[in-house]
């Protein structure tokens, strides 16, 4: 969306990252705001641009920001609070204003500060903190912890468009990029809580599933179909699970923690800018592989910012290849590391699935009601294909991940 111009200087007024949602600017590079399938949220009217733009003017100051020192030029949403987040332009360069989403400490700011300036010098094209004019990256107001970052415009990834294979190899190669320069980070490992782990959170998103099959407003044939997916995923991610927590075990390091294609902008078919790190923790890279792996050759997302599958059943799977052989080509697999891949995959997909596949059913309350059958059904079919998908792929995928030299 944009919002022509209207300037700092009038009117001086004033991931999801749990099992709910993951991520937090909804908008894409050079997207209107925020897409969304029929009913969905949608950005405010006047009053919510009013409070945007009071809000800017009671805070920019800490960076030395009068209100005639800037002007909002773009507008993104923050798909886990719905703020509206400004994109300022001020001495000729531009900055997205952003508030902390909740549960977003100082500490964990700090470091995403930190790891974001040590990407950049590694030369990634990540969006760098503007300092404060004493050096200190964000400012405190009550509760509440507010930083200016680089906007970096970019278009959108189009997994249909007719430079899709060289777009798709990019946003490969970029995540093998940053996994070789997270391992090198000197700070120190940003962990979060247990009962933020892969696990955890594949059942908690599950659950999510179970409830949704509850909703009164939905047909038999939905219900069963949601109880399905729930329940055929249970045992699969609790082996998963254990697979993936043998010692020893595969290399962990800093990962972005949400890399699909809406975090990405691209330019010439190349990654021109990586955007939103507020997912940004130690991790399992493999975990981080096997999301990204199904959000860029399994998943869809329309014009409207709805989910679709892109293949009959589980993933493409020659877009499945050719990501797996870009990545590996610049991150290849740890010895054991490869053959985890379908466990990954396995803990991954509940994410995926109610954050993407079926959003617009668990979050119903949000989409102004539950989606019709013919819409909803074909999605939740191609869930319950995704487990006998894995176990027939498996190897494969483990073998296109490994450098035709290592093999």
């Amino acid at each position: 969306m944009n919002t022509t111009d209207f300037d700092g200087a009038r009117d001086a007024r004033d991931t999801r990252t749990g099992p709910e949602r993951t991520g937090t600017e909804r908008a894409a590079p050079e997207r209107d705001g925020a897409p969304d399938r029929d009913g969905g949220p949608t950005l405010g009217g006047p009053a919510a641009l009013d409070a945007m733009r009071d809000q800017a003017v009671s805070i920019l100051p800490a960076w030395g920001l009068d209100p005639g020192d800037w002007r909002v030029v773009d507008v993104v949403m923050g798909s886990l609070t719905g703020d509206l987040r400004p994109v300022i332009e001020t001495g000729g360069e531009r900055f997205l204003f952003r508030r902390q989403p909740p549960g977003i400490g100082e500490e964990a700011l700090t470091f995403r500060h930190a790891w974001l300036r040590h990407l950049r010098a590694e030369g990634l094209p990540v969006p760098l903190p503007r300092p404060r004019p004493g050096g200190a990256t964000h400012t405190l107001m009550a509760d509440d912890a507010f930083e200016l970052l680089e906007w970096r415009p970019g278009t959108r990834f189009a997994p249909d468009g007719p430079n899709n294979a060289s777009a798709l190899a990019a946003a490969s190669s970029m995540l093998g990029l940053l996994h070789q320069a997270s391992a090198h980070f000197p700070g120190p490992a940003h962990r979060w809580p247990a009962d933020r782990g892969p696990l955890a959170v594949a059942d908690a998103y599950l659950d999510n599933l179970r409830r949704a099959a509850e909703r009164p407003d939905i047909s038999a044939a939905v219900s069963a179909s949601t109880v399905r997916a729930a329940e055929s995923g249970t045992d699969r991610i609790a082996l998963a699970a254990t697979a993936l927590a043998a010692r020893p075990g595969p290399p962990e390091l800093h990962i972005h923690g949400d890399y699909r294609a809406h975090n990405l902008g691209f330019a010439d078919d190349a990654v021109a800018g990586l955007y939103d790190f507020d997912a940004a923790h130690w991790a399992r890279r493999v975990d981080e592989l096997a999301y990204a792996l199904i959000c860029f050759t399994g998943l869809r997302e329309d014009e409207s910012g709805g989910t679709e599958p892109q293949a009959d059943d589980g993933l493409d799977i020659a877009k499945a290849h050719a990501f797996l052989r870009a990545y590996g080509a610049v991150a290849p697999p740890a010895d054991g590391e490869s053959a985890l891949l379908g466990d990954a995959l396995t803990l991954a997909f509940p994410i995926v699935l109610v954050n993407g596949i079926a959003e617009d059913l668990v979050f119903a309350d949000d989409f102004g009601g539950p989606p019709p059958d013919e819409a909803i059904l074909p999605r939740l079919e191609w869930s319950n294909a995704f487990w006998p998908w894995i176990d027939r792929y498996r190897d494969v995928l483990a073998e296109a991940w490994t450098p035709s030299g290592a093999r």
